[in-house]
């Protein structure tokens, strides 16, 4: 109930800024004017708010509680960025802050506001005191999903493998192999505005131009893929290292990742058979890796 409870949070607000002002500020972010050095290259910074929860600066870090006070963005980080992230090791949290400069439907632009935002960016070679400059990203098609498979692999470290599949009604199994929280099989519901939020998602994606496969020129990372059947179509993705697939994918990668964490999982040994999509949740080898 805990955990249900803090996932609806997710779709309710709870901060003083105005309801015209939040909702210019809900969707996915990307910088126009600075790019940073994730793993092996170069990077533009996204930005992803809900209503109480925000994924900041690498689409890959799942998603921390913000709120608002006047012009102000404050992030309550659940994943420090001041240690080398990519490589596992983790230091001590700080919590972000982002002055708002502009607002605008399709403009966002944010600057530093505390001593531990400034660190972040110096770390990645950003001038700490830099005004960053967003678009918000826009939707290229009109599907709705009538099911998502969804997995991912484990690296050389520390990465979680998993499989899961949700229906359009929310319905939510989940396999957790390694580094993930719980493990085995499980069932859960996802609220409907949650399913609506991924129908948001993938309506970013460029059906047209989506690629099978996209894959880093690097070797021991993780590796994702993506099916999802809509109408009388279906699409697959698999993607190897964060690096050339479209960011568009790369948020919502993210959010897939994250979700099992807010809800209220139930464990069930029935859902390795109630998976529909059996071959797919098998993983494929990317050509080149």
């Amino acid at each position: 109930m805990q955990k249900l409870l803090f996932l609806l949070a997710f779709l309710a607000w709870g901060c003083t800024r105005k309801p015209q002002d939040l909702s210019l500020l809900q969707g996915d972010w990307v910088t126009t004017n600075a790019l940073v050095r994730n793993s092996l290259s170069d990077q533009p910074i996204t930005f992803s708010f809900e209503d109480s929860l925000c994924s900041y600066l690498f689409a890959s870090l799942g998603y921390s509680k913000y709120s608002l006070q006047n012009d102000t963005l404050l992030i309550k980080t659940v994943h420090p960025l001041l240690g080398n992230h990519f490589h596992g090791t983790k230091q001590e949290a700080s919590n972000p802050a982002f002055s708002i400069r502009k607002l605008q439907a399709d403009r966002l632009q944010l600057q530093p506001a505390n001593a531990a935002t400034q660190a972040i960016l110096k770390r990645y070679n950003l001038r700490p005191g830099r005004v960053l400059k967003l678009r918000k990203l826009t939707t290229k098609n009109q599907i709705r999903f009538r099911k998502i498979g969804f997995y991912s692999t484990g690296c050389f470290g520390s990465c979680p493998w998993m499989y899961l599949e949700i229906d359009s009604l929310g319905h939510f199994l989940f396999h957790g192999k390694e580094d993930t929280n719980p493990t085995g099989l499980h069932r859960g519901q996802l609220p409907l505005p949650f399913v609506s939020l991924l129908n948001n998602k993938l309506q970013q994606l460029d059906l047209r131009t989506l690629k099978p496969y996209y894959a880093a020129n690097w070797t021991d990372d993780q590796q994702w893929g993506l099916r999802i059947t809509y109408a009388d179509q279906s699409t697959e993705v698999h993607v190897y290292g964060y690096d050339k697939e479209p960011l568009e994918l790369r948020i919502l990668f993210n959010l897939l990742m994250d979700l099992y964490h807010h809800l209220a999982l139930t464990p069930d040994s029935t859902v390795l058979k109630a998976f529909e999509f059996k071959e797919f949740m098998k993983g494929k080898i990317i050509p080149g890796t």
